[in-house]
């Protein structure tokens, strides 16, 4: 099992392979023979919640440093207030793809750190809540870990 605090993020929002669109989340990991991992993600970002499933990929399996890509889907719900009217509420429900690239760090026992580039595309909404265009976001995402 992995506890992921995301800890710096680009633009409003915290990225991560495991647990989505998230500050703060939780993910069920079960790691198989020949480099492969599955994962179940929960996380939040006040705003919104974040549920994930997806496939990682580690290149060498070293248990300490590893290089690897994952592809998940995310789930993404939640509202905030419309910008120009506060009676409004602007829906964040929609659903993603996500492609990511990273580099994996052991720090201590349980302790990892994750620098990877977090790519999600989808039907996102505008600041209206209007799902009108094939969106592609790239940025880079920095986290810690705590697995038990």
């Amino acid at each position: 099992y992995d506890i992921m605090p995301s800890l710096v993020g680009s633009e409003m929002c915290i990225r991560d392979s495991r647990t989505g669109i998230s500050i703060f989340g939780y993910s069920l990991t079960k790691r198989t023979k020949n480099n492969n991992e599955f994962f179940m993600g929960i996380g939040t970002l006040a705003i919104n919640l974040s549920i994930n499933a997806g496939w990682k990929y580690y290149v060498r399996k070293s248990n300490a440093d590893d290089y690897y890509f994952a592809i998940s889907l995310i789930n993404n719900t939640g509202e905030v207030d419309h910008k120009e009217d506060d009676t409004k509420k602007v829906s964040l429900d929609f659903t993603l793809g996500n492609l990511s690239v990273g580099y994996e760090k052991r720090l201590g026992k349980n302790i990892f750190m994750n620098i990877e580039l977090f790519t999600i595309t989808g039907n996102m909404p505008n600041s209206d809540g209007e799902g009108d265009e094939l969106r592609t976001i790239v940025s880079p995402s920095f986290h810690f870990n705590y697995r038990f």
